[in-house]
């Protein structure tokens, strides 16, 4: 884990502030070229009403990690639309 990880990760829980990723709580350990790694604490805002772990948790967990780690991985000054889809 290098430092520059670290920093992309701190600016990444930043910029969650207010937004899906922090209301989730998402927590971002380290985004690198190719990598990212984050935590989540489960609590009950996670959860269906009948106890289960929401599919809409995991998904967005997915999307933001697979997001930040492709945009970490982009060459300098290249854009890019990434999208997460899945089916049932």
């Amino acid at each position: 884990m290098s430092d520059s990880s670290i920093l992309a990760a701190e600016r990444a829980n930043k910029a969650g502030e207010g937004h899906l990723p922090g209301l989730l709580g998402l927590d971002f350990k380290e985004i690198g070229s190719g990598r990212a790694v984050a935590e989540l604490t489960v609590e009950a805002q996670h959860r269906t009403p009948h106890g289960y772990l929401h599919a809409a948790t995991v998904t967005a967990l997915a999307d933001t990690a697979a997001g930040y780690g492709a945009l970490a991985s982009l060459p300098q000054g290249a854009l890019i639309y990434f999208g997460l889809s899945g089916s049932l």
